[in-house]
């Protein structure tokens, strides 16, 4: 026997995704194609069937967490494996931790002589 496929209705409004997409939802035809945005309607379908709620500033927020763990894992595996373009000696280790700790938002981070 054949299950019956159940839909239901969800409504997102326009504030809450894309503006190209929005805009795409505002041209006053029977039939348009919204096939360029198939990924953002799948991930706000499947962010509300689960019972959560979507906006498009939380995706972007979440892709950008995303990157930067990618980032941090490939940087760590680079600097175990010695993948890297550092100065030798240990100085191009400390100019990058220095690099790190300004774009984290100290302000005066100083690489201290060898003898201080």
């Amino acid at each position: 026997m054949i299950q019956p496929v159940i839909y239901r209705l969800i409504e997102v409004s326009r504030d809450q995704v894309e503006q190209s997409f929005s805009s795409r939802l505002k041209i006053r035809m029977s039939v348009v194609s919204l096939n360029e945005f198939a990924d953002q309607i799948k991930t706000v379908q499947t962010e509300l069937m689960a019972g959560n709620s979507y906006h498009f500033n939380s995706a972007i927020s979440q892709k950008q967490l995303e990157q930067e763990e990618q980032f941090k894992q490939q940087l760590l595996s680079n600097l175990q494996s010695g993948k890297t373009y550092l100065k030798s000696g240990g100085i191009g280790l400390e100019q990058l931790v220095k690099e790190l700790l300004l774009i984290e938002g100290y302000e005066k981070v100083t690489i201290e002589a060898k003898n201080a």
